[in-house]
């Protein structure tokens, strides 16, 4: 009598990609990640506690919009999806800022800096595009968001992981906190500035938007 060899759990796997290519087990949602990516609000915001399941969920939608169609053979997407030959999976150029992983209590505002420039810089070589040589990280990335948009002929696509984990790690140092508060402030509003070359835009955290005030530029 032979035994079958169990099909491996994604414990503490976050990358959509690697549950694929690695045959984990994977409870196929993809139908609401569909849902979610043809939402007519085209910016969501979701709000949950942490181990909710919302890096994996952010990582199937990188992979839906950067055209990944071998990852979702066989899944609900599959069939929502019109085939290439029909202009579906189409490659769209993503901005995915992990905040989940930062460390932002030790320098606060360079941390940030940082963590955002290396996404920047990601970006800037998978799609040969120019890193704009100005400090401004707001002018930085509106940049960087039109010419990805030129370049790939069509609107970007923004994924922020818990976008509060900066101001979260400093709510008891005021000195940290608010000039983080003002820099995200600004960084956020590109949302709304560049929304005409956003196809969509999805912020994830634990924290409810009145917790924060970083939202008015962006209703």
């Amino acid at each position: 009598m032979s035994l079958e060899t169990p099909q491996k759990l994604p414990v503490s796997v976050q990358s959509f990609k690697v549950v694929r290519e690695q045959d984990y087990k994977y409870v196929d949602k993809t139908h609401k990640m569909y849902a979610l990516a043809h939402d007519q609000s085209n910016m969501i915001f979701l709000s949950r506690p942490r181990r909710f399941g919302k890096s994996m969920m952010l990582s199937t939608l990188e992979e839906y919009f950067k055209g990944n169609h071998e990852l979702f053979r066989g899944l609900a997407a599959d069939q929502l999806e019109p085939p290439e030959s029909e202009g579906g999976w189409k490659e769209h150029i993503v901005f995915h800022f992990d905040f989940a992983s930062g460390v932002f209590q030790n320098n606060g505002i360079n941390e940030l800096h940082d963590n955002i420039n290396n996404t920047f810089s990601d970006v800037v070589r998978k799609h040969n595009l120019e890193l704009p040589k100005i400090h401004s990280l707001t002018a930085k990335f509106q940049n960087l968001i039109n010419q990805a948009a030129e370049k790939s002929g069509l609107p970007v696509v923004i994924l922020f992981d818990e976008y509060d984990q900066p101001l979260n790690q400093n709510l008891m140092d005021y000195d940290k906190l608010q000039p983080l508060r003002n820099e995200m402030r600004a960084f956020f509003s590109i949302l709304k500035t560049a929304s005409e070359n956003i196809r969509f835009a999805m912020l994830t955290g634990v924290t409810k938007f009145s917790g924060v005030t970083l939202f008015s530029g962006v209703n």
